[in-house]
């Protein structure tokens, strides 16, 4: 996805939150010298235990030296609190007119109290399609955190990572955070 670190020259402006629902919105003359712009918005809603939100993008870019980006995102989220469990997903379409590729991430997973801490389990599935490229990718991860003080957890982490036709990816992470 294009346009999703620096959004230099940009004007923002947000809606004040009303019944739960917000708007955002966010326009951009990209950076330095680039020929182009980026546009983008969003929609949240958020109430009690259950929230969504619907984003979209827009990015393009033209300097007439390197390959231009005209890049179209639509994403949808949503999340809910079962009490005994927190689940999400995500859903994400990519359309790139410029190299003609069109690419889908869907995702989803939950959070189990469990002790002092939480498992925390999510799979996502990724697929590009275009004419030089034909790629699915399928990711799973299953973890614990442990939650030592109000500013401490522990973690460990364990993911699972297969692209098709290539070698099966496995992954651990052990670790510490602190919160300031």
């Amino acid at each position: 996805m294009q346009g999703d670190f620096y959004w230099d020259r940009a004007v923002s402006y947000s809606t004040p939150r009303i019944e739960g629902v917000q708007g955002n919105f966010m326009y951009s003359l990209g950076r330095g010298r680039q020929r182009g712009d980026l546009a983008g918005s969003s929609v949240v809603f958020s109430r009690g235990l259950f929230a969504v939100s619907l984003a979209a993008q827009r990015v393009h870019v033209n300097d007439g030296i390197a390959d231009p980006t005209d890049e179209t995102t639509l994403q949808l989220g949503a999340t809910y609190n079962f009490g005994f469990a927190k689940v999400f997903g995500q859903y994400t379409h990519i359309r790139d007119q410029g190299l003609d590729t069109r690419s889908k991430l869907a995702t989803a997973g939950a959070s189990v109290p469990l002790g002092p801490g939480s498992v925390l389990a999510q799979i996502a599935r990724a697929t590009s399609t275009g004419p030089a490229v034909d790629r699915r990718h399928t990711t799973t991860s299953l973890g614990y955190v442990y939650n030592y003080d109000s500013v401490t957890d522990f973690y460990l982490l364990g993911m699972d990572d297969r692209v098709r036709n290539q070698t099966r990816g496995l992954s651990y992470a052990v670790g510490a955070r602190y919160q300031f």
